[in-house]
């Protein structure tokens, strides 16, 4: 499976974004580089029913995403509409890319769908961050030419930055370590079989984590010898 992608919701509707062969099928090509996943913490603002399918806009400092569920996921279609806005959540969604003419057309699907709090959104907004300079400073080092949407990217970066709370006289905010997050929700969530992973995976989506990072976490935790499967699906601290 695909790795998620971490992007602000404004970027997604910059005019350099476009969808384009990748050979493999249309993807939805942003201007710091493609994706075919989403993992998207943000405040659910709007759901609503139309045409048989779920609507939700999920709202991150930049922008809005529309994801759209449909019946023929009805564990993830009757989560989403049992959500009463304003409400904080984690979803995982496919970007579905169509051919377009002008503006790039897309839609967000989502596969999964679990609540978040404000500080999940707030560790979502750092970690995004951090990804999308990540990807700007490769765009921009194999030409002394600079993408001309660089300057407004990283705007929009420091932007949200702001929105980030890190409460009175706490100074500016500080890169989340993921590793030891995954580790404080072993050592607290853990019975005497462990934690099984998909819990695991679920209690990570709502401290902001994505289900790819929480899994690459536990395989480095148990190739270094800080944890072990008792069992199968099950996982606990040494």
């Amino acid at each position: 499976m695909q790795a998620a992608t971490r992007v602000f919701a404004g970027e997604l509707t910059l005019q350099g974004s476009r969808v384009v062969d990748d050979g493999a099928g249309l993807v939805l090509l942003t201007p710091s580089g493609g994706c075919g996943r989403l993992f998207i913490v943000g405040a659910c603002t709007e759901v609503r029913e139309h045409s048989g399918r779920i609507e939700a806009r999920i709202a991150d400092p930049t922008g809005t995403f529309l994801i759209s569920a449909y019946p023929d996921q009805p564990a993830v279609f009757d989560r989403l509409r049992s959500i009463t806005p304003p409400a904080f959540v984690a979803v995982t969604c496919a970007v579905r890319a169509r051919n377009a003419s002008s503006q790039p057309q897309f839609s967000l699907v989502p596969e999964s769908i679990a609540p978040a709090t404000r500080r999940s959104r707030d560790l979502w907004v750092l970690v995004t961050a951090e990804h999308t300079l990540d990807r700007l400073e490769e765009i921009n080092s194999p030409s002394p030419a600079p993408s001309e949407y660089i300057p407004e990217i990283a705007a929009m970066v420091r932007s949200a930055l702001e929105t980030v709370h890190t409460g009175e006289n706490e100074g500016p905010a500080v890169t989340i370590d993921t590793r030891q997050v995954v580790m404080e929700i072993l050592a607290g969530g853990s019975g005497p079989r462990g934690m099984p992973v998909d819990v695991l995976v679920e209690s990570g989506l709502k401290h902001g984590l994505s289900e790819e990072a929480v899994r690459r976490i536990v395989d480095e935790l148990r190739a270094e010898g800080d944890c072990y499967a008792p069992t199968t699906g099950y996982v606990k601290l040494l």
